[in-house]
């Protein structure tokens, strides 16, 4: 072989690695396109998104001393593109008494104001684009049990289908 011929083939052998390398980096683009594009259209995956949980407390009718309501307003977006998660649950309507929140959706007493009663959960809403809220009263099981001046922190929790985290948020009333 001349040296013109080896110096081509040295060549072509490299063309073809440098191609072989550019189709994979195209492939593993592509497939990553592809779960992003599964996300964007509202597939909530375990192993395709996290969720952001932003969490805010409004006291509406709540005061030390009663059992008004408290209301809960939780956004859940999709971490990598903050574009909102509208899919979580369905609405469950007022009951006085309390509901189970949805099987994705999970709130936690952190911490209770001295003297205070964990919170019973009695409305839960979708508002659509990520927005949901959740309506709150004193522990509905214990007639005595009212707000006592001090803070409630609360933990919210979303899951995907299939039971695993997506994210958590937390959320502190201050009376």
């Amino acid at each position: 072989m001349s040296l013109g011929e080896e110096v081509n083939a040295f060549t072509l052998s490299n063309r073809r690695a440098a191609l072989a390398a550019l189709l994979a980096i195209a492939l593993a683009v592509a497939m990553l396109m592809a779960i992003q594009g599964e996300a964007d259209a509202g597939a909530v995956a375990t192993h395709v998104i996290g969720a952001e949980v932003d969490t805010e407390v409004n006291a509406l009718n709540a005061n030390p001393g009663n059992k008004g309501d408290v209301l809960m307003t939780v956004l859940v977006t999709k971490s990598r593109t903050q574009r909102p998660i509208s899919n979580v649950a369905a609405s469950v309507a007022r009951n006085n008494t309390g509901i189970t929140l949805p099987a994705r959706v999970e709130l936690s007493s952190l911490t209770v104001a001295a003297g205070g009663c964990a919170a019973t959960p009695i409305q839960f809403s979708n508002s659509g684009n990520g927005v949901y809220s959740i309506r709150l009263v004193p522990f509905v099981n214990n007639a005595s049990c009212e707000w006592i001046a001090g803070d409630y922190v609360y933990m919210v929790t979303i899951k995907g289908s299939g039971g695993a985290v997506l994210g958590q948020g937390l959320a502190k009333l201050s009376l």
